[in-house]
């Protein structure tokens, strides 16, 4: 056995030991019952753009719903507030897009002040906040549409809510 069989032997180790890692820590996405909307990620990719990793957020709210054994009327009234809503879902991605690139350059920028970015990044919060409020909304009017039990269900099959803590 020459010299360089156990230096290869420990680099394989080591390298199946750091995927075994990573493929038990990778993140999981949460679930997302409002289709077509995206989920805002500070100041990182992929979630702005199209969504969690993993599921489509379409796929999973459509599953969500399929789960819940709407009516035809139901259905129909959903998917009239899905394109009522779809506007103003598309305007708050762009808003806060548009903010986080804005900050994204000032942060790069050495000439901007202080005070620029902390009114950036208000911009951006507020931007935030009106996506958040949008959901809200458009969650409070699919729930009105539902029976209590399948809001109970709904509720179940949501997850815990984005941002908060469980305990």
């Amino acid at each position: 056995m020459d010299k360089t069989s156990p230096i290869i032997i420990v680099i394989l180790t080591v390298l199946l030991g750091v995927m075994i890692f990573l493929y038990f820590t990778k993140e999981t996405a949460p679930p997302d019952p409002f289709p077509g909307q995206a989920q805002e990620n500070r100041f990182g990719p992929g979630n702005e753009e199209g969504g969690p990793k993993g599921r489509a957020p379409q796929e999973r709210g459509k599953q969500i719903l399929k789960e819940l054994n709407l009516t035809a009327e139901q259905e129909s009234k959903i998917n009239e507030l899905r394109q009522r809503d779809e506007e103003t879902m598309r305007a708050n991605k762009e808003a806060i897009q548009n903010a986080r690139r804005k900050m994204e350059s000032a942060m790069n920028d050495p000439a901007t002040s202080e005070e620029e970015l902390r009114t950036l990044s208000n911009e951006l919060e507020k931007a935030r906040s009106e996506m958040k409020a949008s959901r809200l909304d458009h969650m409070m009017a699919i729930r009105d549409l539902l029976t209590p039990e399948q809001r109970k269900k709904f509720t179940e099959l949501q997850g815990p809510l984005r941002g908060h803590v469980t305990q």
